[in-house]
């Protein structure tokens, strides 16, 4: 059977060389196999192949299977590959010379296709190889494994021969009557005893030897094994003592003759008898042919093979000694030595342990395939090889029947992709032929859509010159189709227009688009203003769509104008406006000095009559100086009022970030120390912020916290609270006290000069505070607004435009 079938059954023999019948060794390498990972190649071999085909058939059949597996494998996926390139939509169409178009697509598809090809069957060529290769490897190794267990088998039943001979009574008992005695008839019948054991038990011969080693009798002294005769070591005879179990004589060959023997030096000893103990007399040497067993059964191969040989081996110093013929060498038995140090030589790597023999040269330097295994119990290592041409025999078919798939399946494409490709054309001239359909309905649709639609449409060259156009744009021009072939886009245009058109003319080829007014030079010369819009359609090519927008200019100088008159009438309004505020700044200033002065001294007259006079003035006299006193001091407050009021809405408004809660935390500081003895409980609400003028801020707050404290004087535990709320869709700032409070009713005089809602007596003030608020909040763009109960307290609420609460920017 070929030798790469998997598994292989080999009969073992038995030691004298016949079948001890089939107990199936495996090829798989079971058991060692010199470093070989054998379980993970088997799994790779049976995914990457059908060796598991091999179980039930044999390899040819196999490989004629797997090549036809292999064509219809090739068959089935370039149908497929048909089908699904040629369904598919994006590859695009090889296209003729005359489309302009490059056919790079199924060329690349094609060489996609050949590495995808070429790189699976590399692939599997790499693993069925690999496969073949572990096959051989795994049969060199059982054959291996087959020889080590026959010679172990052989030498142990060797040395139990041996053992059993040498340990038994009755030749213990002859060895010592013959010593003892020396008589004729104990020599002669000791001798018929070492000859009957010769003969039954197949030994080369059997000699008696002394303690020494020096032979002392045999059956066969001076024949053809007559080497036998040589004294044995004295060591080895000790040792069989010391130990009490034969001791192996490695293979020699006898100076003689040449001939070659082994055996057993098997201890001897005296049987007990009595009081007598157990006496040593020497050692017997079983003398053994290796070419009756251990050669034969060596050079016997259960595998088909041309070049397959096991041999023995062992290392003899710096070299490699042959212990057996080889093949091609029958003389090489200890007379063939190798250096140890042969870099490619396998039996030398075995011997000196280098790891697992698979590749290298053998003594004939021819590449072998080769395996190593020990022999227990000798310094024996056996060798089973093959050379590697012919292991190689299989990868070389499995290299053609793997080049010959890889070719029909370069072919089988390279028809599938032709046959798309002519597909591809037919496609391409049925979709031109449709194309152009298309394109002359458009054509003539867009025809139709230019002759009427009301833009008046323009196609120029690259050189400005009028192609074609549409009757609007005859109409808008103003000439005939024939003379506005012969003009240019700057020809139609007044003489300011020409370069701007020009420049915008080159910007539409650089960039594809242009918008753009322009004034058209009309034949009646009446001024015509239009709007172009203009595309790039190609190189050569441009169409632009033109607008009268005359109407549009008209109303926009209109509005110009009308602008023009507002600005200036707003001007003038502004100088009477700067002028009344320069008038009003004229009279505050008057009103502070010119007012100021009488007031002054009508005070300090009144006061000095007073002081000088008053012992003669009655009571009434008094009564009459205080209230001037009061007057003047009254009309001094009211001027000042006046004149707050007056700054207030002046000078430039400045918007900054302004901290709302520390400036009133500041000025209810303030109105603490003025009033020490009062308990106001005042709560301000943190990080309260709004943008404005900071000055301006300040006076607010401090006018609404002066009468928030004004007004809850007679309140028992006042408390003022400043805080944010969120009202009408709005953020406000609330003063809120529980003071006296308001009447609703009267809620419109709050924010008038110089109006009171209560009695001088019981809450002094002149009423110019709130219109001061009020001023400022709306020179803001804000809102306030004040809320109020008698007796429940008041709250007022401004808003500004922009209100920041919180760490808001």
């Amino acid at each position: 059977r070929d030798r790469h079938q998997v598994p292989v059954q080999l009969s073992r023999l038995a030691p004298d060389g016949r079948a001890a019948g089939r107990r199936g060794v495996s090829v798989s390498g079971h058991g060692r196999s010199a470093g070989l990972t054998v379980n993970n190649q088997r799994r790779q071999s049976l995914f990457f192949s059908d060796q598991w085909l091999t179980y039930l058939t044999d390899f040819e059949t196999v490989r004629e299977l797997s090549t036809g597996k292999g064509l219809a494998f090739v068959v089935i996926t370039s149908t497929l590959l048909y089908l699904a390139l040629g369904t598919a939509t994006t590859l695009g169409a090889p296209l003729p010379p005359e489309s302009g178009s490059k056919s790079w697509p199924l060329p690349v598809v094609f060489l996609l296709l050949s590495l995808v090809i070429g790189t699976i069957g590399f692939v599997v060529f790499r693993a069925q190889s690999s496969a073949l290769k572990n096959n051989d490897l795994n049969g060199l190794n059982a054959v291996a494994e087959l020889k080590v267990e026959g010679i172990t088998r052989w030498l142990a039943e060797r040395r139990a021969n041996a053992r059993s001979l040498s340990g038994g009574p009755v030749i213990g008992a002859a060895v010592a009557r013959w010593l003892k005695n020396n008589g004729d008839d104990d020599r002669r019948q000791l001798l018929d005893t070492l000859r009957t054991i010769r003969e039954n038990y197949g030994f080369a011969d059997v000699v008696l030897l002394d303690l020494t080693g020096r032979p002392l009798l045999g059956d066969n002294l001076g024949d053809t094994m007559g080497s036998a005769a040589a004294v044995t070591p004295a060591r080895i005879v000790s040792e069989a003592l010391a130990s009490n179990q034969p001791q192996f004589i490695d293979l020699e060959r006898r100076p003689k003759d040449g001939a070659i023997g082994m055996g057993f030096v098997a201890p001897l000893y005296q049987p007990e008898t009595g009081s007598t103990p157990r006496q040593p007399l020497g050692a017997i040497r079983f003398n053994i042919r290796p070419d009756s067993f251990l050669y034969p059964f060596l050079a016997s191969w259960p595998l088909k093979s041309t070049t397959g040989e096991s041999f023995l081996a062992r290392r003899d110093g710096d070299t490699v000694l042959y212990l057996s013929p080889l093949r091609y060498r029958p003389d090489a038995a200890l007379t063939l030595s190798l250096p140890l140090t042969s870099p490619d030589l396998p039996v030398a790597r075995a011997l000196l342990l280098e790891g697992p023999v698979i590749e290298g040269r053998d003594y004939r330097q021819v590449p072998v395939l080769e395996t190593a295994l020990p022999v227990p119990g000798t310094p024996w290592m056996l060798l089973s090889k093959m050379d590697e041409e012919e292991a190689l025999t299989g990868t070389r078919r499995l290299l053609a029947v793997t080049g010959i798939l890889i070719a029909a399946s370069l072919c089988v494409s390279a028809a599938v992709l032709i046959l798309l490709w002519q597909r591809q054309r037919l496609r391409w001239a049925y979709d031109k032929l449709a194309q152009s359909q298309r394109v002359a309905s458009s054509e003539a649709k867009f025809r139709s859509y230019i002759e009427h639609s009301p833009l008046a449409v323009y196609v120029v060259d690259e050189d400005g010159r009028f192609v074609e156009t549409n009757p609007a744009g005859l109409a808008l021009a103003g000439h005939d189709a024939a003379t506005l072939r012969t003009m240019t886009i700057t020809d139609i245009l007044i003489e300011e227009d020409r370069e701007r058109a020009r420049s915008d003319f080159a910007d539409l080829a650089r960039t594809g688009v242009m918008e753009a007014e322009y004034q058209v030079l009309t034949p009646d010369g009446s001024p015509l203003y239009i709007l172009v819009r203009a595309v790039k359609i190609s190189e050569t090519r441009f169409i632009g769509f033109s607008q009268d927008i005359t109407e549009r200019k008209q109303a926009e100088a209109q509005i110009q104008a009308l602008n023009a008159d507002l600005e200036r009438r707003v001007d003038e309004r502004t100088a009477e406006l700067v002028g009344a505020n320069r008038e009003l700044d004229s009279f505050a200033y008057a009103v502070s000095h010119d007012l100021r002065a009488p007031l002054r001294a009508m005070g300090g007259f009144s006061a000095a009559l007073i002081e000088d006079h008053t012992e003669h003035l009655n009571d009434e006299a008094r009564s009459h100086l205080g209230n001037i006193i009061t007057a003047s001091r009254k009309m001094g407050e009211l001027v000042e009022g006046l004149l707050v009021l007056s700054r207030s809405t002046r000078g430039e408004l400045q918007r900054d970030r302004v901290d709302v809660s520390a400036l009133a935390a500041a000025i209810q500081l303030e109105l603490t120390r003025t009033a020490p003895g009062r308990a106001v409980e005042c709560r301000i609400e943190p990080g309260l912020q709004v943008r404005g003028d900071a000055r301006m801020i300040d006076v607010v707050l401090r006018n609404l916290l002066s009468n928030a404290w004004k007004y809850t004087r007679h309140t028992a535990a006042p408390v003022v609270r400043v805080y944010r709320s969120n009202q009408d869709d709005q953020e406000w700032i609330c003063v809120a006290d529980n003071g006296a409070g308001f009447d609703m009713a009267h809620a419109g005089k709050l924010f008038k000069p110089f109006q009171r809602l209560h009695r001088e007596d019981e809450f002094p003030g002149i009423g110019i505070g709130l219109a001061t608020v009020q001023r400022i909040v709306h020179r803001h763009g804000g809102t306030i607004i004040g809320e109020g109960a008698v007796g429940r307290g008041a709250t007022f609420r401004f808003s500004l435009p922009s209100p920041v609460t919180g760490n808001a920017p």
